[in-house]
């Protein structure tokens, strides 16, 4: 680990942000976050912010690892595809408004 004071605030905030991201997944598992798109949708984006912040706390900590680029690779994949089912999401959500030029706008 580098020990130098920046490096070591910034690990600290990665950590932390780990932390909270692990926080809020116990915490809404609880809720019922899979009657909706939008719900299932928060639970696996929340999901991999959590895998990625820490794994980027292990990294800051103890360095790389045999596998992390493999890894690495997986997890960019499917935040691609959250990515994607975002604005899906978000198009879905625009088709179903009137838009404000549309007679049935108010």
């Amino acid at each position: 680990m580098k020990t130098d004071p920046l490096n070591l605030i910034a690990t600290i905030l990665v950590a932390t942000s780990a932390v909270m991201a692990w926080v809020f997944l116990f915490r809404y598992v609880g809720r019922n976050w899979r009657a909706t798109p939008e719900g299932r949708h928060m639970m696996g984006l929340t999901l991999i912010i959590a895998v990625f912040l820490s794994l980027a706390t292990e990294f800051r900590t103890f360095g790389p690892w045999v596998g992390a680029p493999v890894v690495a690779l997986v997890l960019y994949a499917v935040l691609a595809f959250l990515m994607f089912q975002q604005n899906v999401l978000l198009w879905k959500a625009d088709q179903s408004r009137p838009s404000r030029n549309h007679p049935d706008a108010k």
